[in-house]
């Protein structure tokens, strides 16, 4: 009798683990179903961005926003013609920062809006979710490039880290950090038509119009070419001709911006003359401060007023920049390369 009940007991026991596996594969078959479905990932992927930084809809103007917006008396559809795309001509773009396309984009608001605040952080979180969108696209070209097994899994949860990581309040909630969103925005359709343009050349048009446009937005967009450049290099298209034709348009772009900027690297070089260790010491060191709030985005400040200056966190900045190109160079040499990409885009985006 005993061990008739044992052998029950352990009958009841497989079965219910059977059960429990069933259930779950069916709820990983689900999943795995839902993942698979681009278009339901994307929409989902929009109204989550949406959803959780919807709360900044609720906020006022603030901080340069009372000036640059609030107060400014030139945000008007009148003020905006072709000087306004020409630095040395157009109104307000006289200083440091040439950033037409969020110029005009605030104009657009507040013809729209008036002085209202919320057209303006809706227009920066609808700009947030449509960038998160296009993220996921990437990486899905990028990982099948790569030939990545699983890429809609990789990708969609690479997404959610974009959509929800918290380094990304203050672009999204402080308006006159639109730039941000703008440049990443045409950063990413850049990318995405010049990866598809390996299989229509046609694509490639509309990647330098993009490209531009990002370039109109914020100038850490000249970090682009070094991008497609280094794609090609890891991923072993480099010695296409097509690809040399490529960069010469690339190269293009940049000199006809840097024309159009010419003032401030005129600016810049006398800067660097006088700083170049100052300089040089900031860009290590700041490799390493922003990955550490990529990593741990916690006790985030949007005035940054210091930087560490002991030589101890530059040598420890150096030398986790060398760990991390050892790791690339292990990723190319077992043709794993996706690895290496990723760590090499970080520091082509984050250099500027």
């Amino acid at each position: 009798m005993g061990k008739k009940k044992k052998e029950v007991k352990e009958t009841k026991k497989k079965s219910q683990n059977a059960a429990g596996s069933n259930q779950f594969d069916k709820k990983s078959a689900r999943i795995s179903s839902f993942i698979e479905k681009k278009g339901l990932v994307a929409l989902f992927l929009f109204l989550l961005s949406f959803g959780v930084f919807a709360f900044s809809l609720k906020g006022d103007f603030v901080w340069d926003d009372a000036v640059l917006i609030k107060n400014s008396t030139t945000l008007k559809a009148s003020y905006i013609d072709y000087k306004t795309l020409i630095p040395w001509q157009g109104k307000g773009h006289k200083g440091k920062h040439y950033r037409p396309l969020m110029r005009i984009s605030w104009v657009v608001d507040q013809e729209i809006w008036g002085g209202s605040p919320v057209g303006f952080h809706l227009s920066n979180v609808i700009f947030h979710s449509a960038s998160t969108v296009l993220f996921y696209f990437m990486a899905l070209l990028i990982l099948g490039e790569f030939k990545v097994e699983r890429k809609e899994s990789i990708a969609f949860l690479s997404s959610l880290f974009f959509a929800l990581i918290p380094i990304h309040v203050e672009s999204i909630s402080f308006i006159s950090a639109r730039a941000d969103l703008l440049c990443s925005m045409f950063f990413f359709l850049a990318f995405i038509f010049n990866i598809l343009s390996y299989r229509k050349l046609w694509f490639f048009a509309l990647a330098i119009l993009c490209f531009y446009l990002s370039l109109l937005s914020k100038e850490v967009a000249v970090a682009f070419p070094l991008v497609a450049i280094g794609f090609d290099l890891i991923s072993g298209r480099f010695r296409s001709r097509s690809s040399l034709l490529r960069y010469a348009f690339f190269g293009l772009m940049i000199f006809i911006y840097l024309y159009f900027r010419r003032g401030t690297l005129e600016f810049l070089s006398r800067f660097a003359s006088e700083h170049l260790w100052w300089m040089l010491r900031v860009f290590f060191d700041s490799y390493v401060f922003y990955l550490g709030k990529l990593i741990f985005p916690f006790k985030l400040n949007p005035f940054i007023t210091s930087e560490p200056v002991s030589i101890y966190y530059f040598i420890f900045s150096l030398l986790v920049i060398i760990l991390l190109c050892i790791i690339g160079y292990i990723s190319i040499r077992k043709k794993e390369r996706v690895t290496a990409f990723s760590i090499y885009w970080v520091f082509a985006t984050l250099g500027p």
